[in-house]
Parts: structure tokens; C-alpha cells; sequence
């Protein structure tokens, strides 16, 4: 350091210089001497070894956390190398991270007009985007971004920057020009869910929500099935006050996505609001199954008085009550709401509603024979046979014989619900939407409870040689009465429990010829989820009673989640049919037994079987893609992503729409990476 200094007192630069080189050789961690061997360096022309020796020294004081000295640093370089786009975003990033909003705008700047000088436009867009980001005030630069990406055809990164103009507008108070923004993001990605969000919110905001609703409702009308937009379009009927039309859409969306159900509830609010408690009955009788199931029965049961205090004798608020107090066991409260609906349903001329009623007091209080008696003079009057509600499942509850919780496992029924009119369909009967609860609750129980509060009607409790013998009798139950879903599923547990026992099998060939007979009536199982994850139609009508018995058992233990039963029912069904027979059932079998396998963690099988429906004469367009998009999903199961890829290319070859497919093969193509 001493000789340094004499040398460089003497004007003896160069001889300095290796002075230096030597300090620092023995000490690379001397930032101090390395800075002024570069000052050195300057002064003799070597401008490359001058900016070696700043590049350390910048690097170091920018980890160690010193921006300011790593900035007076790369100041340097830049007086060195004026048109170095590294150093510029160095500098740039080095202002930013201390809050030098104004020099790491000059700088970006800089930067962003070097790459779109040298023909680096993605990079420059990107630099834009950083200006943007440090300004928040500064909304058109996100305009002249999404404008060049436009320009370039990057209609993704085009529509991102148009949104976020939009919020930047909006947060500004601009609302008009938000708007603006939104429509040019939509007509370039017309499904972009946050964009749609953003849309409907800016015109509510502008009180141009009727705008919204027809856009949304074109928007439906081309994709009935687009969830994200009818969720879109029943918040926008609810922002604008309009309870009868969010509640169409949301029964059609509840069918495909019961999920949403809670979204009931709004519109439960919205009707006790307008002081419509018929209204409100409808909407919460949508929902209130749901709530019980998902731990929701207070709300229910508060949504239920608020009703009853408006109208005192709503049906369907009343029906909902005694499923209410059947789902909590509550005797005392059942008996007096039976009663109740007893009496308002004969008031009102309502039969069905009277006769369900009397018919659970009649075996709850035996012993008050007034309303046996007036049973009996309603079914006389009418010529009724039959009660609308089943003795037996009273009497096993009544007793101290421990049976299975039906309100737990009785499935709901097949409901098909037309979005038209608020009309239901079934068996052939049209419903109010208002009134569907009654035929739901005929085909509910009511509450077990404990034998102490009912010593009086113990001799109503049916006597069993064995416990097999009574599970056998509920078997038989539960087929008579077609909830064909939990004999299939108590069947199997009782195979577990008792072994293969020969009246199991009697029972097995009586639920088959049952799944058979009601699909040849008017209430065919439902499975629209399967068949709309598939694509698959509704099954032909056919002759081979074979076939469609294997293949409605198939259906049932799908639902159930009994896969190896349903496996093993739809191979006995495909192997009665063939690829070139002219129908769908081919396809249809070899189709879900792909998902069956897939369900069931055996992709490899289930591969097998998506080849096999591809067997099938005149497939069209959407069933060979549906196909392609099952075989690529198991390929990808499977770990192989090369024929992943490549059926997943073969559906977006024909339809870059479809599904998630663009998402698909942009995953793989960064697993392949």
C-alpha cells in the first residue's frame, strides 16, 4: 500500500496499479483498495479491468444491503458503458428497493425504450409493466401495454392489462372508463372470470346492471353450463334486486353444481324482506335438505319461524318444520306441528298434506282415535288404500330395536327441475316448485326415539327370530319402497357382517328385477353428473332387458361408491352388446367403466377401456374428444406425459375450448421441461 502510494504521488499510475493487484490479490475482501484500483484503471484507459473491479464492488455493497454505495457505484459503469441495459435495471431495481420512486421510473424507462429500439418487445413490455407497478396512479401505461401485446397478438398478456387498467380506473373513481377497459379485455377473453367480476361490479356501480344481466345472459345462453357465469348473473339479479330471476338461474345451476345451494339462502332473505313468505318458503325449500346434511339446522329452523310469524299457515313452511323436529328427535315438537298441519291442511282443502299428517299421529298418539278416525273417513271419501306414510318404519323406530337412521341415509329423489316456470317433474306429475317438499317428505321418516318416552306403544314393535331375520325385513323394506341406493349398499355391508347367506341372494335377484321394472316406468335413476362429465347421452331405448339391468345395477353402485360391484355390473352389460350395433350402449359402458378404473386407482385398466370406446361406428366430433381428453387424463396418471401430450394436443387441434385442455398441455409441456 506504501509503494502504492509513492507511485501514484510520483505520477507513476501503471506501477500503482500492480501495487495494487497485489494488495488485492492477498485480500479479495478489500472492497475499499478494489474500488480505488478501478479509479486507477480509468485514469490509464482500461476501461473493461475498471469495470471488473466495480462490478465486485457494486455486487458486494448490494448483498450487504448498501444501495446507496452500490448505486454511486454502478454510477460509475454507467459513465463507462452509458448504453449497458444490465447495468441500467440494476440501477433501476436499486432506486426501487429505497423507495427512489422517481429515479427507477428514468431508469426502467431507459430501459424499456433500449429494448424497443433493439427489437425486444416482450422484455420492453415487461419493463412497462414494472413503471406501472411503482406508479399506482399511472393508468395509461397499462393501456399502451395492453395496446402492444394487441399489436404482437399475446392476447392473454393483452386482456391481463387491460384489467388491470380497469381496476386502476376504478380505484380512481372512473368507473366510465373501467368499463372501457373491461369490454376490451372481454372481446378478446370473453370467459375471463375475474374480468366478468370486475365488468358486473363497474356497471352496478354506474347503475347499469340491466347492461350486465344482458351480457351475461347471451353469455349463458351460448355455454348453458358455464358455472362461473351463472353465479355471475344471480349476484347481478341480486344486486339488482330481482329474487325471481336469480332464483331461475340458480335452480338451473344448483342441478349441475349442488354446491351452491347456500345461495338460497340470499334469496330466502330477499323474499322475508319484501314481506313474500310463500316466496321465501319456495326458495328455502330448495335448500333445506342441504342445510340439514351440512350441519346448517338452526338457520333452517330460524329461516322457518321468520316464515311461519308472516304466515302462520304456509304449507311448505310447515312441512319443513316436522322434517325439522323428525331430523332432531324431538317428539313433543313433531306431535304439535303434526297436529297443527293437520289442522290448516283441512282448512285449506289440502288432502295429501292432511292424510300424511294423521297418519303419523295415528301410530304417535294410538291412543287419540280422533285422528284415526278422520283418516279413515278421508281415505272412504276418496278411496284411498293406502296411507301415504309406511307403518313399519314407526314401529322399528317406536321400539328399542336399533334400525338404521333414514334420515341420514334415505337418498333424495330424482327431481328434474324445468328453470322455465318453477315447475318440477315427477313421476309424471307437474309441481309448484313451492310445494315439491310434500312428495320429499312422503318418502321421509320421522324421528326415533328413545324407548323411555314411548313405553305406551312398545307392542307396536315387530318381533325378529334373529338379527339377520330384521335386517332381512328392512332389506325387503327398503326395495318395496324403491330406495334402491341403500338396499345395494346395506346388502353389501350385511354380505360382510353375516356371510353369503341364500336369502341374500333371493334378494339380490328381487332388487335387479326392481332397478329393471322402474326403469321401464317413470323414474329412471339419475347419474347427469357422470353422463355430463362423459358427454354420454341418455341410454337408447332397448329391447334387452339383460343389458339394462346390469347397466342401471351398474349406475347405482357408481353413485353409491361401490366400484367393484359397478365394475363388475357394467362388463356383464358390455358383454351383451357390440361396438357396431348402431346404438350408443357400446360406448356408454366402455366409457364408464374407463371411469370406474380411474375412480378406482387403476388408470392402466381404465386406458383399456377409452380405447375400446373409441371401437364404436360414427362417433361424433364431442364424443371422440371427450375420449381423447379421458385417455390423455389417464396417460398423465400414469406418469407417461408423452401420450398425455399428445391426446390432449388431439383434442385442442379441434377444439382449443374445451375444458381446461390449453391449461393441460402448458402443465405438461413445464413437467417435460
Amino acid at each position: 500500500m506504501r509503494n502504492a502510494e509513492r507511485f501514484i504521488a510520483q505520477g507513476k499510475i501503471r506501477s500503482a496499479i500492480d501495487e495494487y493487484k497485489q494488495v488485492v490479490k492477498s485480500d479479495p475482501r478489500d472492497y475499499g483498495t478494489l474500488n480505488m484500483l478501478g479509479d486507477l484503471h480509468v485514469k490509464e484507459g482500461n476501461k473493461n479491468d475498471a469495470v471488473r473491479c466495480y462490478e465486485k464492488v457494486a455486487e458486494h455493497y448490494s448483498k450487504q444491503g448498501f444501495a446507496q454505495k452500490a448505486i454511486a457505484i454502478y454510477n460509475k459503469i454507467q459513465r463507462i458503458k452509458p448504453d449497458s441495459p444490465e447495468i441500467t435495471e440494476k440501477l433501476a431495481d436499486l432506486y426501487k428497493s429505497k423507495g427512489s420512486v422517481s429515479e427507477a421510473k428514468s431508469h426502467y424507462t431507459t430501459l424499456a425504450e433500449h429494448y424497443l429500439k433493439n427489437g425486444y418487445r416482450t422484455e420492453a413490455y415487461a419493463i412497462w409493466k414494472q413503471i406501472g407497478i411503482l406508479d399506482p396512479n399511472n393508468t395509461q401505461v397499462f393501456i399502451t401495454v395492453a395496446e402492444a401485446y394487441l399489436e404482437d397478438n399475446e392476447l392473454d398478456e393483452a386482456a391481463e392489462a387491460y384489467c388491470e387498467a380497469a381496476n386502476r380506473f376504478s380505484r380512481a373513481g372512473d368507473h366510465s372508463a373501467a368499463v372501457d377497459s373491461l369490454i376490451k379485455a372481454l372481446t378478446i377473453n370473453p370467459t375471463n372470470v375475474n374480468s366478468l367480476n370486475t365488468f358486473v361490479k363497474e356497471l352496478n356501480q354506474l347503475g347499469r346492471g340491466d347492461e350486465a344481466v344482458e351480457k351475461l345472459e347471451d353469455m349463458l345462453q351460448t355455454n348453458p353450463r358455464n358455472r362461473d357465469v351463472a353465479r355471475l348473473l344471480i349476484d347481478c339479479h341480486i344486486a339488482c334486486n330481482r329474487p325471481d330471476d336469480a332464483e331461475r338461474v340458480l335452480i338451473k345451476l344448483v342441478e349441475y353444481e349442488p354446491s351452491n345451494y347456500e345461495k338460497f339462502l340470499d334469496l330466502v332473505t330477499m323474499y322475508l324482506d319484501r314481506r313474500e313468505p310463500d316466496a321465501a318458503a319456495r326458495a328455502l325449500t330448495m335448500c333445506s335438505e342441504h342445510m340439514l346434511m351440512g350441519g346448517q339446522s338452526e338457520e333452517l329452523y330460524a329461516s322457518l319461524t321468520t316464515i311461519l310469524e308472516l304466515d302462520a299457515n304456509e304449507l311448505a313452511a310447515m312441512r319443513m318444520l316436522i322434517r325439522y323436529h323428525s331430523w332432531k328427535r324431538d317428539k313433543e315438537a313433531l306431535h304439535e306441528s303434526l297436529e297443527k298441519l293437520a289442522a290448516v291442511a283441512k282448512t285449506a282443502g289440502s288432502v295429501d298434506d292432511e292424510r300424511y299428517a294423521l297418519t303419523q299421529l295415528t301410530i304417535i298418539v294410538p291412543h287419540q282415535t280422533e285422528f284415526s278416525d278422520r283418516l279413515d273417513a278421508i281415505n272412504k271419501q276418496y278411496g284411498f288404500v293406502d296411507n301415504p306414510f309406511d307403518e313399519t318404519i314407526l314401529q322399528e323406530q317406536l321400539s328399542d330395536v336399533a334400525v338404521v337412521d333414514f334420515d341420514e341415509a334415505l337418498p333424495a329423489a330424482a327431481v328434474e327441475i324445468n328453470t322455465a316456470d318453477f315447475q318440477i317433474e315427477r313421476n309424471g306429475d307437474r309441481l309448484d316448485a313451492g310445494d315439491v317438499v310434500a312428495a320429499d317428505l312422503y318418502d321421509e321418516t320421522i324421528a326415533q326415539f328413545s324407548d323411555a318416552d314411548v313405553v305406551e306403544d312398545e307392542v307396536l314393535a315387530p318381533t325378529y327370530e334373529t338379527d339377520a331375520d330384521k335386517e332381512l325385513e328392512s332389506l325387503r323394506f327398503y326395495i318395496e319402497n324403491e330406495y334402491f341406493e341403500l338396499a345395494g349398499r346395506t346388502l353389501v355391508e350385511l354380505r360382510q357382517k353375516f356371510g353369503d347367506m341364500p336369502e341374500f341372494g333371493e334378494i339380490e335377484a328381487k332388487l335387479h328385477n326392481a332397478v329393471a321394472n322402474q326403469n321401464n316406468g317413470s323414474k329412471p335413476l339419475d347419474i347427469a353428473e357422470i353422463r355430463n362429465e362423459f358427454g354420454i347421452d341418455e341410454l337408447d331405448t332397448i329391447d334387452d332387458s339383460d343389458f339394462d339391468t346390469h347397466y342401471q345395477m351398474g349406475i347405482a353402485y357408481q353413485e353409491m361408491g361401490l366400484l367393484e360391484e359397478a365394475i363388475r355390473e357394467y362388463q356383464d352389460a358390455i358383454a351383451l352388446v357390440r361396438p357396431n350395433d348402431g346404438s350408443r350402449r357400446f360406448f356408454q359402458c366402455a366409457n364408464l367403466l374407463g371411469h370406474c378404473f380411474t375412480e378406482n386407482k387403476m388408470a392402466h385398466l381404465a386406458l383399456t377401456w377409452y380405447q375400446r370406446a373409441l371401437e364404436t361406428t360414427d362417433l361424433n366430433d364431442d364424443e371422440k374428444q371427450g375420449i381423447w381428453y379421458q385417455l390423455a387424463h389417464a396417460y398423465e396418471a400414469e406418469g407417461d406425459v408423452e401420450n398425455a401430450g399428445r391426446y390432449f394436443e388431439q383434442v385442442y387441434a379441434e377444439n382449443v375450448d374445451y375444458r381446461d385442455v390449453g391449461e393441460r398441455i402448458k402443465k405438461l409441456a413445464v413437467q417435460a421441461a
